[in-house]
């Protein structure tokens, strides 16, 4: 009866043999793509930042306008 209850000895050979980590990259894009996604994405947000800015500016030019008269 063994009473060592501490860990054990490496057996022989490696532990991680027959590891194949997971694949991470199953689409790949070049970096020129993304770099295009990523400037498309900053686009639109400054259009749609300016472009919300400038409808809020006119939304309020026309209720001053309706208020005046």
């Amino acid at each position: 009866m063994e009473t060592n209850v501490g860990p054990r000895e490496p057996q022989e050979g490696s532990f991680f043999r027959n590891y194949k980590p997971q694949s991470w990259d199953i689409i790949t894009l070049p970096n020129h793509i993304i770099y295009l996604i990523l400037a498309t994405v900053v686009v639109f947000l400054a259009l749609y930042a300016i472009v919300s800015h400038l409808m809020k500016d006119l939304i309020h030019d026309l209720a001053e306008s309706k208020t005046i008269n």
